[in-house]
């Protein structure tokens, strides 16, 4: 780098890596006298200077990723908790058991949805159970799952 720049002059500012060192140069013209700057730094200050911000980074990304991790944790409780529900009353109203028993609405709309449906079959179901004993609709139910 140092022969290019003796044989071919510099140009207004140039950089070379000579054995270790980064060396700057900078032409000046002063009233007509040409300068030459010659800045040498060693390559390990000069990384200081960028290596000085890894930790900050690093420590950002580690809050992003953790906060991210969070996050997520906290979407997956809030979609899985009311389907979980829904499964559990959907279960217990195939097995005609205790269809009073209600959980909370989701803040999902389809979930919500769903669960108001089957709400409104349980007591569609508990109404029919005022009338008949439930073992007689265990009955019907088991025979329209047989014939359907």
């Amino acid at each position: 780098g140092w022969a290019a720049f003796r044989e071919n002059g510099a140009q207004e500012d140039s950089t070379f890596f000579v054995s270790g060192y980064f060396v700057n140069v900078r032409r000046i013209n002063v009233q007509g006298l040409e300068w030459a700057l010659v800045v040498g730094t060693s390559s390990s200050q000069w990384m200081n200077k960028i290596n000085a911000g890894v930790p900050y980074t690093l420590g950002m990304v580690v809050v992003c990723i953790a906060g991210t991790c969070i996050l997520m944790v906290i979407m997956v409780r809030l979609l899985t908790h009311p389907l979980s529900h829904l499964v559990e009353e959907m279960e217990r109203l195939r097995k005609m058991e205790d269809l009073n028993l209600r959980h909370e609405t989701s803040v999902f709309a389809e979930i919500g949805d769903m669960q108001r449906t089957t709400r409104s079959l349980e007591d569609a179901l508990l109404v029919f159970q005022k009338y008949l004993p439930p073992t007689v609709v265990k009955v019907l139910l088991r025979s329209s799952r047989l014939h359907g």
